[in-house]
């Protein structure tokens, strides 16, 4: 149940990614570089969910066996995963970051 709470949302996630730049072929290392980024901001979202705003502790290490912990964990992660990408794209809209280099011509 761990390898599904933790791994399928990321799968999510990648998919929402590729469907909003409208089906966009990808190369292989670009696939799996989106689904590493997207794997390491929804893991540390969606912990940071569980332990601020539901306030558990975070402090068991076996939580992903409990039934109960795996499902909510993994209702959130999902709810996130569809929510990120949005928020991601509005992100990279709104914010811009340009470099100009002027170069001395001696």
């Amino acid at each position: 149940m761990e390898f599904i709470a933790l791994f399928i949302p990321a799968l999510i996630t990648v998919s929402v990614r590729y469907r909003r730049n409208k089906g966009e072929m990808w190369k292989w290392f670009d696939y799996v570089k989106e689904y590493g980024v997207a794997l390491l901001v929804n893991v540390i979202f969606t912990q940071a969910v569980i332990v601020y705003v539901l306030g558990a502790t975070g402090e068991g290490t076996l939580d992903f066996e409990r039934f109960a912990f795996s499902t909510k964990y993994l209702v959130i992660a999902c709810f996130l995963a569809f929510v990120l990408p949005y928020v991601w794209e509005a992100l990279t809209k709104a914010i811009s970051v340009s470099v100009e280099v002027d170069r001395d011509k001696r």
